[in-house]
């Protein structure tokens, strides 16, 4: 039988915090990075792109959880892409490389909190 040991996540992910740019670096002509400010185009798994930034402060590698730390908090997606992130958003980043395990995890362990 597997025991499950209860852990802060900073011991096994790194967490980068989004930080917003200012709105003058915002557009929708796909200039700059791909913009999340939080979870409002999250999909099932990868978030879709309506937002640019074109002065990123933060970024969101490829294969990185996102994260939501506003209302809604907790819920999840996987950047496809270099993306940058606003301070809706925070990105993990499993330090084994398991990211897709955080994914699952997570994903799991929401559903069931409630």
């Amino acid at each position: 039988m597997c025991e499950w040991k209860e852990m802060k996540l900073k011991v096994f992910a790194s967490i980068n915090m989004g930080q917003s740019p200012k709105s003058e670096y915002y557009n929708n002509e796909g200039i700059g990075l791909p913009f999340l400010q939080g979870n409002r185009t999250f999909g099932i798994r990868y978030p879709s792109i309506d937002t640019y930034c074109s002065e990123p402060k933060k970024i969101a590698n490829s294969g990185e959880i996102l994260f939501s730390v506003r209302a809604p908090v907790g819920d999840i997606n996987i950047a496809n892409q270099k993306i940058c992130i606003g301070r809706g958003l925070a990105s993990l980043n499993a330090l084994n490389g398991e990211n897709i395990f955080l994914y699952y995890f997570d994903n799991v362990k929401l559903k069931h909190q409630f």
